[in-house]
């Protein structure tokens, strides 16, 4: 696959975040304004606080009652969209350490590049669980410890085992666990954990294998909402491995965690901090958001992005520093066109602060953004790179703040048929569309236009010249670029 060229936006037929999205039944989101992700104890007396929020994301069984179900319906009857928790990327009931599942007893597994293929170690245990690090790297990094040792690689914040998403056993336990939930006649599923085949840990050939579980999910509860939370390399071109098999195709709202805020405010020694500035704010802002944005306007509905920032204490986050609270609302709501969410690292309390303390009306059209920022350094061994992930260290980005690029970028002449690009714009209301002027006349008089009868959400628009004979101009000025 070759590397991103940004400057030429023309959709392959073969891309996945040009293919047309699957004609789903899930309800449109593009219009919800207040999230709440919750993994806290419930009851009914919170119920009608959960019912300020247009969607809630819950952790199944924290609900402290007789009748799950019966709760999530009272809250659903305030109008508000309840998705339930399923974690895909890492098996949940090893949380905190907890032991692997015996399952088909081939595992754990590897990925040998040299073989270029999965080596399952038989050690009693279940085929999906991974091994690309011995026990202590799985948790440092250390590039010494890029080695298998029969035990399976484990998060190291949270302790739970990573999985291949592809493994057929592992698809099936995902798909009855949503089952039981969608039991509770919910929304949707809030997905968690699909980062574990990102470009840097070693996992990057089970990128495959999560696109087809979610699309498994996608193809199973076509009625259902799926939120991917985290995991916004699949959008990212210049990850040509991830980018191949992102699953835009299937989600309906996507959550980019710690935006501006990171979750690391509690310090190993000392008070914790109120909250920390993530370090990787600059890429997120300059470098990734342009790309997941155009990467999820590139389909025939909008599909919102939360923004989920962290605070020690976030219900008081607007009053003790309202300058940083009106600059996180400027860029996510106003310049990204995001969902801001504010809460606690441990997403233990329902943080009503957006609603408390909501972003201005929008007032202001439609932002132009880039998405040509890329690395400083491209890699000759993409595919090795971005499937294994053994280089990450050397990777470089680019936050240079980068001019907008408005307006039509390139117009490609064809058979009977010219192809218009752009690049993507934002806006805090959904969705954001597009309208192509037109002229029967030169020079083109700016006073005189006539426009195209569609407002296209699409950033590569084909027309047919049939529909404007008048646009058949010499091929000089119809491939112009207007830089």
């Amino acid at each position: 696959m070759e590397p991103y060229d940004a400057e030429n936006l023309v959709c392959d037929r073969n891309d996945p975040l040009c293919r047309s999205t699957l004609s789903s039944g899930a309800p449109d989101v593009s219009g919800i304004q207040s999230p709440l992700i919750y993994y806290g104890n419930w009851s009914d007396e919170d119920i009608p606080a959960m019912g300020q929020f247009d969607l809630v994301a819950l952790q199944p069984g924290h609900y402290q009652g007789a009748d799950e179900s019966l709760a999530i319906q009272r809250i659903r009857s305030t109008g508000t969209y309840v998705l339930m928790y399923i974690s895909i990327g890492e098996d949940s009931e090893t949380f905190n350490g907890k032991p692997p599942r015996t399952g088909d007893g081939r595992g754990p597994a590897y990925y040998d590049p040299d073989l270029q293929q999965i080596v399952y170690e038989h050690r009693g245990i279940a085929g999906f669980y991974l091994d690309q690090w011995n026990a202590a790297g799985s948790v440092s990094g250390d590039s010494s410890d890029r080695y298998s040792d029969g035990i399976p690689d484990r998060h190291g914040d949270w302790g739970a085992c990573y999985v291949h998403a592809g493994d057929p056993a592992w698809q099936q336990i995902i798909i009855e666990q949503a089952e039981e939930l969608a039991s509770y006649r919910i929304d949707g599923f809030f997905l968690d954990t699909p980062e574990t085949p990102n470009p840097w840990q070693g996992y990057g050939w089970t990128a495959e294998g999560m696109y087809d579980l979610i699309g498994l999910l996608d193809t199973h509860f076509p009625d259902h909402l799926l939120l991917l939370n985290r995991g916004m390399f699949y959008f990212d071109p210049n990850k040509p491995y991830q980018y191949a098999w992102n699953p835009a195709e299937f989600i309906d709202i996507a959550l980019f965690e710690s935006y501006t805020l990171d979750n690391s405010y509690e310090r190993a020694s000392g008070d914790p901090l109120d909250f920390q500035i993530s370090p990787y704010h600059e890429l997120n802002r300059y470098y990734v958001s342009p790309k997941v944005n155009a990467a999820l306007s590139s389909h025939q509905r909008t599909i919102p992005v939360i923004n989920i920032d962290y605070a020690r204490d976030p219900m008081t986050f607007p009053e003790r520093y309202p300058e940083l609270y009106q600059q996180i609302l400027s860029d996510a709501v106003h310049t990204q066109g995001r969902k801001e969410l504010i809460t606690d690292r441990y997403l233990s309390e329902i943080s009503t602060v957006i609603i408390d303390h909501p972003p201005e009306a929008d007032r202001s059209a439609p932002r132009w953004q880039n998405t040509t920022l890329g690395k400083k350094t491209v890699f000759d061994e993409y595919l090795f790179y971005d499937v294994i992930g053994f280089d990450y260290t050397k990777e470089e980005f680019s936050t240079a703040v980068a001019p907008s690029r408005p307006g039509v970028r390139k117009v490609i002449p064809g058979d009977r048929q010219l192809t218009v690009l752009w690049d993507v714009a934002t806006d805090q209301s959904h969705p954001v569309r597009y309208n192509i002027y037109y002229t029967t006349t030169l020079p083109f008089d700016i006073t005189r236009l006539n426009s195209l009868p569609m407002s296209p959400i699409y950033r590569v628009l084909i027309i047919p010249t049939e529909a404007i004979p008048a646009l058949m101009m010499p091929a000089p000025m119809s491939t112009r670029s207007p830089d």
